[in-house]
């Protein structure tokens, strides 16, 4: 029972630290579950066990599996658990934070390429202007001197 309570501290944990991380970037904090559909969710988890159990020992009876690969697999299950919940502290303590800045440093990026592309698409105007005035005052200058008669 004790796991248990450690984990459901957790998740509430979890939880807190991703509706404070939400609420300071502005949005909406998540919504909470009602107790009926917590039960209704345990039922479920409960459910799944009760037939993965029976599987197991189905695959034991007709001898598919071992004793000895069971021991591995729960190991290994074991190892994953604790893997995800090391890995789970890891994404609210460091990774949660960092989107929430990355998501900043998105609306930023997407600002300046806009005026970046403005800028470019004015320089570009005023460079063709340039080079139509020049062209233009080369050509008049050009022709003045073409018809000026030379002594």
């Amino acid at each position: 029972m004790l796991p248990i309570l450690t984990i459901a501290m957790r998740q509430s944990e979890l939880s807190n630290a991703v509706a404070a991380v939400a609420a300071s970037s502005g949005e909406r904090p998540l919504k909470r579950r009602s107790k009926s559909e917590n039960k209704m969710f345990g039922e479920l988890i409960s459910a799944v066990c009760v037939l993965g159990i029976v599987i197991v020992g189905m695959l034991i009876m007709i001898q598919a599996i071992t004793l000895n690969a069971i021991g591995r697999l729960l190991l290994f299950v074991m190892a994953a658990m604790a893997g995800a919940c090391v890995l789970r502290m890891l994404l609210v303590s460091v990774v949660v934070p960092w989107l929430v800045s990355l998501k900043a440093l998105v609306r930023w990026l997407a600002l300046a390429a806009i005026a970046i592309i403005a800028l470019v698409f004015v320089v570009r105007i005023t460079v063709s202007r340039l080079q139509h005035r020049i062209a233009n005052t080369n050509g008049e200058s050009y022709a003045a001197d073409k018809e000026s008669p030379r002594n």
